[in-house]
């Protein structure tokens, strides 16, 4: 549980600074969360460097790394593709404070996790789990947005067209997660796309969220002729979301639906997602304002 409050908490501060900074009043030495003093913040950025030395010692097997420690009954020989991720995320800002954590090395393991198939449908996408090799296992939609996020920070970072060629793939990836069931949007795992009477088949917040944010951070970066693809298909996830997750009572997203029902549960790793996607949506396409209810969207 506790993979889900890190992504969460990380995207609800994405999406206060980027509504912030579309305030006209916007003055960044105003914003609390990193409004703080220079010893304050090296000894957060120790700390964080410490943890990412811990997993190092205690998680680490050959080029990847175990889901626990100790390890558990039931354990693969190596982690799930979400916390593999997140470790790349934090090996990213490691880097911007100078910290040698050897993130190309790391942001290439994602490789582990590809598949060029899962036997029945004939695109390529990052699997949940690996053998060691490549990947194996459910294909999840808001795991390959992640990931495309991911190798987007590379591309900014080590200045490499392969993580932008990698980011692309993707995209082909999470169009074959979209039907239009429901009226549209994009299934939450590819192996259960409308599969009456099972809960996890559905079209959630998370994995349509996470897709918007995704695309249109690499229509910011993507190849000219794909421009206008990219951005139709972020607008079109985006206008779903909107017209069938959110409550229009409070601003807030409900987590998903299925054929049965809308699933009005809210929890922060689909809300906090679906405020960011909506936040870079007004950035990229000059859609309405949502700052008036960002506050209600994440819950702070």
């Amino acid at each position: 549980m506790l993979r889900y409050g890190f992504i969460a908490a990380g995207n609800i501060i994405r999406a206060m600074h980027r509504g912030a900074e579309m305030n006209k009043d916007y003055n960044p030495a105003e914003i609390g969360i990193y409004d703080i003093n220079e010893e304050v913040r090296k000894d957060y950025a120790a700390r964080g460097y410490e943890v990412f030395e811990l997993v190092q010692e205690y998680y680490k097997t050959g080029n990847l790394y175990r889901e626990n420690f100790p390890v558990q009954s039931g354990d693969g020989t190596y982690s799930f593709l979400w916390p593999y991720n997140c470790l790349t995320t934090g090996a990213a800002f490691l880097t911007d404070l100078e910290y040698d954590v050897d993130y190309k090395t790391l942001i290439d393991g994602l490789s582990y996790y590809w598949m060029e198939s899962n036997g029945q449908h004939q695109v390529a996408g990052y699997g949940s789990s690996t053998d060691g090799t490549a990947g194996r296992a459910d294909r999840f939609y808001d795991d390959n947005s992640i990931v495309g996020i991911s190798l987007l920070e590379a591309y900014e970072r080590l200045n490499d067209e392969a993580y932008l060629n990698r980011a692309g793939q993707i995209v082909d990836f999470l169009k074959s997660g979209k039907d239009d069931i429901f009226g549209g949007g994009i299934w939450w795992n590819e192996s259960l796309k409308n599969v009456a009477g099972n809960e996890s088949s559905n079209k959630p917040a998370c994995a349509n969220g996470y897709a918007v944010q995704f695309l249109l951070k690499y229509y910011e970066v993507c190849p000219q002729e794909r421009k206008e693809e990219v951005l139709a298909f972020a607008k079109e996830l985006y206008e779903w979301i909107k017209t069938n997750l959110r409550d229009n009572t409070d601003n807030c997203y409900w987590n998903s639906k299925d054929a049965s029902v809308i699933w009005r549960s809210r929890f922060t790793s689909s809300s906090s997602p679906s405020a960011n996607a909506l936040a870079s949506r007004r950035s990229t396409a000059n859609s309405e304002p949502i700052c008036r209810s960002r506050r209600k969207t994440t819950g702070l």
